[in-house]
């Protein structure tokens, strides 16, 4: 072997004249490199050459202990092995380290002798050999990666002898590789015929023989590829031996046919993506390939797209446009375009109304644009839909001749209709997402109680009250309360439908003052008014069971008050009519009673006893409302407020879609890529649009449009990384712990990228060098403060990390995010990289 790979002293020698250098400036005149220690292995002094080599910073490294440069002694190579090192003094040895500037490099370590000036230090001389060592490297990796053997046949004395790749490629032991009788016995019966034939051949009729590959299975069971090849050494007329060659080719042969799988599945991705897809090559912007999709949507066979241009699937008066943008594609051909609200043509003529997405690719040397087409009709119809929707209870809401608002649990108004207007005077802009404005101030005590007290309540009440106009005018209402529940239940806002009932007021007043106007208002009342004796038989009724209950007041004379109730109140009223007999009254009562043709009516009732002449209670009264309208307007708005909420849980459900259109979209780019930077940036690309698409489809699963629940976010999300990045080399867990904390949708989006960038770093980075990892994301609340720690045992942050100097589109992002969410950002190294993000989340 040459010496080429050997470090030897001749070369690398000291001469005495180094040796006994004592004085350290003379040392600052040589190119050589040198350190000078104390006894206790501490820095003293470096040289200039030193530095200069090592690239390390001198101010860093005096009053350092030695082990801070990290040399770690270097053992030889594979093939050389100990040859390497072979010829050093006891007193010197190679090492190899990281310099400054990151680089590898290896150099020779020599301790000189000191003179009697200088005992207490140690000299060491350091010698740049880095070029020598890589040499070696270089050469053992290349024979390595060659994976060629040779071996020969002595015909005459019937014996092998090969080299050791022969047997590394069979992955055998060489004295158990080769036998005279069958020297091919790890290939098939067919191939082992052939090769005894062609062996033979090649001995009798003395001619080279070549076979591009051969399989077989190694000792291990491995299948296998080589090219093998041999020529026949003739000494006269006589073959004395056979040389040959063995290459293991097993690598290109399955590159080859992962190259094939790619091929086919490309093709498979292409033709049946369920989205129409269209590849035009820009110098002519002909179609060159369609997919199924495409032939469906737009009426064309494949065959029949393949003779038309990109121009042909327009109308004619949009030919403009498409030059005028494809133009624009030009100057941004490696960027994803997108274009709303495009107009393409069927094949029968009929206009289609798409988006398009767009993006340059180079396809058998040609430039082209691979293009994805999306139908927007359903969309628009369903956008339709929805306004229409909302014009209709919009409508219904302000033609409702009673006042409608709803308020939240806080008794913040969220809808205020065109009644409340005129009934208080406020308009709807003035009280929007305030406190309900017309409870007077000394009521104000009393109405929180009501509110709260309102939460308890299953059914609908109803409430006469006294309330102030805008103007300062006093007014009594009628307040029908209606509590509104969640999905989960719990009572999250109200419906109060309201009715001025000042003017009945007055009437009731009147009643009581004037006895001889008492059937005339009572008549005219659109109240139903009764009175009933103790014996609950009706000995007055107005005029109003005629347009409530459909019965005259002749028809209801002498009858049981009963025969007007539902089945299911005659008992309750019974026991009711008992108790106002012994002086009980009971006000905003809600009966069910049945008309004449047999139609339920819900109304609100009084009830209170009648005293005779000596204030002895001889029967009881009672007025009742027909609210029967309101009830259904009630139930009415309650449909169409689920209609609504099941539209916005549509609208999540479909960007979670369309987001998940474009993490195809980048699926697709990937396939076409073979630059690896741009296949991991598409990679990154993908898993960032896929944490915004999981809040969607949280927000849909979970029914909850506000805000999401993080800890199981957090967990859907680092199961699709991990699914993502996992490796057959390495077993990396990732774990979520600690509180359930939730985040309006403005914030759970950039702080879903922010964690799905700390993972992904976490998976590229942190366990360099190791088959076995952790990540942990620990989340917290504590004092209105939100903490993510995202944690790994990994190899830990880089020396002198600084965040704010990372160059990376992740690194970056990561700050940015943080900037927006206005979060505190931590990082250290302790057994591994931590990151911790902390911020307040908005309510």
């Amino acid at each position: 072997m040459s010496k080429k790979g050997v470090l030897h002293n001749e070369h690398y020698g000291l001469t005495d004249e180094f040796r006994n250098l004592n004085k350290m400036s003379e040392f600052e005149s040589l190119s050589l490199c040198f350190l000078k220690l104390d006894l206790n292995d501490i820095i003293i002094e470096v040289n200039k050459a030193f530095i200069l080599f090592t690239h390390f910073e001198l101010n860093n490294l005096i009053g350092q202990h030695y082990s801070i440069l990290k040399f770690k002694e270097y053992k030889g190579g594979q093939i050389f092995g100990d040859a390497t090192t072979k010829g050093l003094h006891q007193d010197q040895k190679i090492v190899e380290f990281i310099s400054g500037d990151n680089q590898k490099k290896f150099a020779l370590l020599t301790e000189l002798v000191s003179n009697v000036n200088f005992t207490n230090t140690k000299q060491i001389l350091v010698q740049n050999v880095t070029h020598l060592v890589q040499d070696i490297e270089y050469y053992e990796y290349t024979s390595n990666i060659g994976k060629i053997g040779g071996w020969e046949f002595d015909v005459l004395n019937k014996t092998f002898r090969a080299s050791k790749d022969v047997y590394q490629i069979h992955e055998v032991d060489f004295t158990s590789f080769f036998e005279i009788e069958n020297p091919f016995k790890f290939y098939g019966r067919s191939v082992q015929d052939l090769l005894k034939k062609e062996f033979r051949d090649s001995i009798i009729n003395q001619v080279p023989k070549s076979f591009e590959c051969l399989p077989f299975y190694s000792f291990s069971g491995k299948k296998k590829w080589v090219k093998l090849t041999f020529t026949p050494v003739v000494a006269g007329d006589i073959t004395i031996k056979i040389f040959g060659s063995l290459q293991d080719i097993s690598k290109e042969i399955v590159l080859k046919e992962k190259l094939k799988i790619s091929r086919e599945r490309y093709k498979n991705l292409f033709d049946y993506c369920p989205v129409p897809l269209l590849v035009i090559r820009l110098s002519d912007h002909k179609i060159i390939q369609a997919n199924y999709a495409a032939t469906d949507f737009y009426g064309y066979t494949n065959d029949e797209f393949l003779e038309l241009s990109a121009l042909d699937i327009r109308p004619k008066n949009y030919e403009e446009q498409y030059r005028t943008t494809i133009g624009k594609h030009l100057e941004d051909y490696d960027d994803i375009q997108v274009f709303s609200n495009i107009t393409h043509q069927h094949k029968n003529g009929e206009h289609l109304l798409v988006d398009v997405y767009r993006r340059g690719a180079t396809l058998n040397g040609q430039k082209s644009k691979i293009v994805l087409v999306q139908d927007v009709k359903a969309k628009f119809e369903a956008e339709f839909k929805l306004s229409k929707t909302n014009e209709t209870l919009t409508k219904l809401i302000d033609s409702s001749p009673l006042a409608i608002i709803t308020v939240d649990n806080n008794a913040k108004i969220e809808l205020w209709n065109k009644s409340a207007e005129d009934l208080f005077g406020w308009t709807k802009e003035e009280v929007f997402e305030k406190d309900i404005p017309y409870v007077p101030t000394k009521k104000r005590k009393e109405f929180e109680v009501n509110l709260l007290n309102s939460f308890n309540i299953k059914y609908s009440k109803t409430l006469e009250l006294g309330r102030q106009k805008k103007n300062g005018g006093y007014i009594r209402i009628r307040e029908h309360i209606t509590p509104l529940r969640n999905e989960q239940g719990d009572i999250d806002r109200f419906l109060l439908i309201i009715e001025d009932i000042t003017e009945s007021e007055k009437v009731k007043n009147a009643l009581l003052e004037s006895e001889r106007n008492y059937r005339n208002l009572v008549e005219a009342s659109n109240d139903l008014i009764w009175k009933l004796d103790k014996n609950a038989k009706i000995i007055f009724i107005n005029h109003a069971s005629e347009e409530i209950l459909g019965y005259n007041t002749q028809e209801l004379m002498n009858s049981d008050f009963e025969l007007l109730l539902c089945d299911d109140q005659k008992l309750k009223c019974n026991l009711l009519h008992k108790h106002v007999i012994e002086g009980s009254s009971y006000s905003n009562l809600e009966l069910k009673m049945v008309t004449k043709n047999g139609i339920q009516k819900h109304l609100n009732a009084n009830i209170y006893p009648v005293h005779g002449s000596t204030e002895k209670i001889i029967g009881c009264a009672g007025n009742a409302a027909d609210i029967s309208h309101i009830i259904e307007q009630q139930k009415s708005l309650e449909a169409m407020l689920k209609e609504k909420e099941i539209l916005i849980k549509e609208i999540h459900h479909r960007v979670k879609n369309n987001l998940a259109v474009v993490s195809s979209l980048l699926t697709l780019q990937a396939y076409n890529q073979t630059d690896r930077s741009t296949i991991n940036a598409l990679s990154e690309s993908q898993s960032r649009i896929q944490s915004i698409a999981t809040i969607h489809e949280q927000l849909y699963q979970d029914e909850l449009f506000t805000q999401i629940e993080m800890r199981s976010y957090l967990q859907q999300l680092t199961k699709d990384i991990e699914e993502t990045y996992s490796s057959n080399q390495k077993e990396i867990i990732v774990s979520v712990e600690g509180d359930d904390v939730f985040l309006n949708v403005n914030q759970a989006v950039p702080f879903g990228i922010l964690t799905n960038e700390l993972v992904i770093n976490a998976f590229k980075y942190a366990f360099k060098g190791q088959n076995k990892g952790k990540i942990t994301l620990k989340l917290s609340y504590l004092n209105n403060q939100m903490t993510l720690i995202v944690s790994d045992n990994g190899v830990g942050l880089p020396q002198q990390f600084d965040l704010d100097k990372e160059g990376s589109l992740g690194m970056k992002l990561v700050q940015s995010l943080c900037q927006q969410l206005d979060a505190e950002l931590k990082y250290w190294t302790d057994h591994g990289a931590h990151f911790s993000i902390s911020f307040s989340p908005l309510k």
